[in-house]
């Protein structure tokens, strides 16, 4: 297929779903196809109002507007879009492709996608190519597909993959559909593709000097585990949060961070702790000594991940946190030979459903 287009998140501004965007275009490029991502965001523009340049400043003194400034540069530079489509543009002139690919991230979770069915892709018109790659239910206990037809919206696409087992048994289980698992856009390019995109970027802290502590929502464990290796190694502790959480730790918290200076700093930490599913995948696809808050089956997401990889004694639960530093390593290449094997096949599933 020679003109590929992409649905999925690109337009949050949050680390993993612009970053899985610029991967799993990267990848379809990379496997001998023109790719553009369908700029198309399930939710009606904001109305300008008197309180815009208040907000704006109020939004600068936390970071805020210099990290939004941050995702539109990345965007800009780095995501090849199509024109901006409302809702009724892409149902009434859709974008025209060859194929088209769903995902990935939590497409087929209505609650934070606004109920939209154009990541089942039933926008697109009989005769192209129509595949969900790596979708996602988020948490299946909440899941609420009540409102929609979901069997006809599931035989739309022509082949069907998934992010996680759980997502993979819910539509088996409720529907008997069949589907492949496979990994994270994110996990498709190689370490060295990762570093060469930010090969420029520099940072005030240097390398190895520090651990980084990315979380979404605080976990006093994962605080006093980074503390006892701060105390046990003499590096600092550097903070950088994904969700909307209070901060109340020592160290230091980093603000107004962008798609690339949030890969920097996974690039020169020394440690990493992380309640995050990219989070942990970064720590993975570069090589970084890390831990994930918690403990197995609390996060399907990374527990499919993890285990994957063989790497199931990364969660901080599962250490009594005595000898602290040695925790953190791992057999690095073991994990990335077995990774390497999931992204072969991974792959292998875009390159069939394309006919690549």
């Amino acid at each position: 297929m020679n003109n590929v287009a992409i649905i999925t998140f690109h337009w949050a501004n949050n680390y993993g779903a612009v970053l899985q965007s610029y991967a799993l275009q990267q990848t379809v490029i990379s496997l001998g196809s023109k790719c553009e991502i369908i700029d198309y965001k399930p939710f009606p523009a904001k109305h300008k109002s008197g309180l815009k340049k208040l907000n704006r400043k109020i939004s600068e003194l936390f970071g805020g507007y210099k990290r939004q400034l941050e995702f539109e540069a990345f965007r800009r530079k780095y995501l090849s879009l199509t024109a901006e489509y409302s809702r009724d543009q892409l149902y009434s002139q859709p974008p025209q492709f060859d194929a088209y690919i769903a995902g990935s991230d939590q497409i087929w979770n209505l609650r934070i996608c606004n109920n939209t069915t154009a990541y089942f892709l039933d926008f697109v018109s009989d005769g192209a190519v129509k595949l969900a790659y790596a979708a996602s239910l988020g948490n299946v206990s909440e899941v609420n597909w009540q409102a929609i037809d979901a069997n006809k919206l599931l035989a739309n696409y022509d082949s069907i993959s998934v992010r996680e087992v759980s997502t993979h048994d819910y539509v088996q289980d409720n529907y008997g559909v069949s589907s492949d698992v496979v990994l994270d856009p994110v996990f498709l390019l190689a370490k060295d593709k990762w570093l060469s995109l930010i090969e420029g970027e520099k940072s005030s802290l240097k390398p190895d000097s520090y651990i980084l502590v990315y979380y979404m929502a605080e976990d006093v464990g994962m605080f006093e585990r980074a503390r006892q290796l701060s105390l046990e190694t003499g590096k600092k502790i550097i903070y950088l949060k994904g969700g909307k959480t209070k901060y109340s730790q020592c160290g230091k918290l980093i603000k107004g961070v962008g798609p690339l200076g949030y890969l920097s700093l996974f690039r020169d930490a020394a440690f990493v702790c992380t309640n995050s599913f990219h989070g942990t995948a970064f720590s993975i696809v570069l090589g970084k000594d890390f831990m994930v808050a918690g403990k197995p089956g609390q996060n399907a997401r990374v527990d499919n991940v993890l285990s994957a990889v063989g790497l199931t004694d990364r969660y901080i639960e599962t250490h009594d946190g005595n000898n602290t530093e040695p925790q953190f390593k791992y057999d690095k290449v073991q994990a990335a030979e077995m990774l390497n094997d999931l992204v072969m096949r991974s792959k292998a599933f875009i390159t069939n459903g394309l006919k690549i």
